[in-house]
């Protein structure tokens, strides 16, 4: 889950991919990256975080003083999995543990057939996918403009809640420019209503308006930046100090979001911790369950119990069993005591940065079950019932398209026919001659 990652699982793959990376003439497809990456995560000290700060803490941290151990831990994977005495599956997780927003994004973007979609875009590739040039124009402004609005606050580095899309939907043809006599004076704030100012916040927070009425991003027809800063590179720093353009920090962020559910592997204690965690909580008032961030409560369990993560169906069930008899009780204290400490010390963090693409997911989600005319969509069925309407249209528009040839093909048939001897009223009579 996005909201909830360990910090160590992209950099371990990382380094596994490395060191298979010489080895792969030898030893072909015999050993998966996921079960060297499962097997390496299991002999790691867990490092989750749900906060961008967290999240830039654990990554310091593990870039600082586990170094060798990452690489070391990966070593020993590859050498166990070379040998016959341990086997690697071949049969994958259960769906349902890999059942994410990231996931249906991976099925997606296998559907596509566009490696680097995210869910800002998938509108309009589901679009051109099912040929529907006659809804184009309609769908195309609502998806850009939830991409450009997403894309902004991304460039913004800002990450909030999320908001409805009645808001946060900003058309094709809004400008932000000069007041002329036909548009409303934004600054005039007396002039306008409660409602229109509350509005014009939203659209300002969105776009990055600053309050003096600077626009920090927007897309505009008639708004024309000063040359020095036309299309400005920005650039940030990561976590391990390096300098980064935004857009590659994006890039990396997509992929980390992406890369459990492209692999297939999870932590099986995850689901786990979150099903006690939800049971404990059931029975508190309504008041006092709303203080309670339940990533934080599991992020607070994980980091404190064995990792135990699996990348086959053998794997997954092995695990589960163990953790189901022999780490029951102690999941069940430890999420107590997370309770007892999240709800002592309450906080707003800043979401981790892959939040944004399940944002995106719930923008995107209405547009997606207007284009698949669908409304029983699931993250499970996504994917399958997007492939199937895909596979129906194409089929439907080249029965379509071959029908229409063969009907004008037998228009000109009739038409060169010469015309043909019949029998009238008894007698015969010979064709018209054609000269």
């Amino acid at each position: 889950m996005s909201s909830l990652r360990n910090a160590l699982e992209d950099i371990v793959i990382r380094e596994a991919q490395k060191q298979l990376a010489p080895l792969k003439s030898a030893i072909g497809t015999s050993i998966r990256l996921a079960d060297v990456v499962a097997y390496t995560l299991n002999r790691l000290p867990p490092l989750y975080a749900t906060s961008h700060h967290g999240w830039q803490l654990q990554r310091r941290r593990l870039v600082k003083e586990m170094r060798s151990q990452i690489i070391e831990a990966v070593s020993v994977a590859i050498a166990a999995f070379s040998t016959k005495n341990f086997p690697a599956s071949k049969t994958p997780l259960p769906e349902i543990e890999l059942k994410s927003q990231a996931r249906a994004l991976v099925s997606l973007r296998r559907v596509l057939k566009q490696p680097e979609l995210r869910w800002s875009d998938v509108p309009a590739a589901l679009e051109k996918a099912l040929g529907n040039s006659q809804n184009l124009n309609r769908h195309s402004s609502a998806s850009n403009s939830n991409s450009e609005v997403t894309r902004a606050i991304a460039d913004l580095d800002v990450y909030p809640e999320p908001v409805k899309s009645d808001q946060t939907v900003i058309r094709e043809d809004t400008h932000i420019q000069d007041t002329q006599d036909d548009h409303y004076d934004l600054d005039d704030r007396d002039s306008l209503s409660a409602s229109m100012r509350s509005q014009i916040d939203q659209l300002r927070a969105c776009l990055g308006t600053t309050k003096d009425g600077q626009v920090k991003y927007a897309q505009t027809q008639n708004f024309e930046p000063a040359p020095e800063r036309r299309n400005p590179v920005k650039v940030v720093k990561s976590a391990n100090g390096q300098e980064i353009s935004v857009k590659a920090m994006e890039a990396q962020q997509l992929e980390i979001y992406t890369l459990p559910a492209k692999l297939e592997f999870s932590n099986v204690l995850e689901k786990l911790v979150l099903l006690v965690a939800g049971h404990l909580v059931r029975n508190f008032d309504p008041e006092i369950r709303a203080q309670i961030n339940l990533t934080e409560v599991m992020a607070y369990a994980l980091n404190r119990l064995p990792p135990m993560y699996a990348a086959s169906d053998r794997d997954y069930r092995r695990q589960r069993q163990y953790a189901q008899s022999e780490l029951a009780n102690r999941v069940t204290d430890l999420v107590k005591r997370g309770i007892e400490l999240v709800l002592a010390s309450p906080r707003n963090v800043q979401p981790l940065p892959f939040e944004k693409f399940n944002q995106e997911y719930e923008l995107a989600l209405p547009q997606i079950k207007q284009l698949l005319k669908c409304r029983n969509i699931t993250l499970s069925n996504l994917a399958t019932l997007a492939a199937d309407i895909i596979k129906f249209k194409r089929q439907s528009a080249a029965t379509q398209t071959e029908q229409e040839r063969s009907s004008q093909a037998q228009q000109v048939n009739v038409v060169s026919s010469p015309p043909q001897s019949r029998v009238v009223g008894g007698y015969y009579q010979p064709a018209a001659s054609m000269y």
